[in-house]
């Protein structure tokens, strides 16, 4: 969670991830049960009357077989008598010359299905790429920290070492040249860890 909020390559990554769940639900035909009603009044003023005309019918697609079914049930009112007319009606339908027993359902599923393996490996493949890049950031911070770490202890033996050397140039042990020979590579030790910060 971390790394979505602050790293927006991680996030795009994650996003795909996500959005690849429902890639096949969008591209293929729906399954759902569908149930509408329909109502509404019918006024008759000749005969001063009014009576409700009503409509419930109810479909279910089967993509996968290319078939739909589909049932109704109408109640209207006639003109001519005070009596309700009903009719209830019940089809199977199958677009045999669009999806033929569902034989282009089952092909798109397929398409789809090998996108989103494609998809999927490409995923993996941006997150290995994504660690990889981490990774590679790890390992020089890694590598400067050492470095520094080097550098800090190599100064501070160097400044030790001129310190001996000036013991020593006091004592008559030492020339004056060794001592600015070891003070210059201190100049030099401090400018190369002044470089590593």
């Amino acid at each position: 969670k971390l790394a979505a909020q602050n790293d927006t390559k991680f996030e795009e990554i994650l996003i795909d991830e996500l959005a690849l769940q429902y890639r096949k639900d969008l591209n293929l035909p729906a399954r759902d049960l569908i149930l509408s009603v329909k109502a509404q009044y019918d006024f008759f003023l000749s005969q001063d009357r009014e009576e409700p005309e009503s409509t419930v019918s109810l479909e279910k697609l089967f993509p996968y077989f290319g078939t739909s079914f589909s049932a109704s049930y109408k109640s209207t009112p006639s003109f001519s008598s005070q009596v309700n007319s009903s009719e209830f009606t019940f089809s199977i339908s199958q677009p045999i010359a669009k999806n033929a027993f569902g034989s282009a359902t089952r092909l798109q599923d397929k398409i789809i299905g090998l996108e989103m393996d494609v998809a999927r490996h490409q995923i993996i493949e941006a997150y290995e790429d994504y660690f990889a890049a981490v990774i590679n950031i790890y390992y020089d911070w890694y590598e400067a920290y050492e470095n520094l770490k080097i550098g800090e202890s190599s100064y501070a033996e160097n400044l030790k070492l001129l310190e001996n050397i000036r013991q020593r140039s006091i004592s008559k042990i030492a020339l004056p040249i060794d001592v600015h020979k070891i003070d210059i590579q201190v100049l030099a030790k401090k400018e190369k860890l002044v470089n590593l910060m």
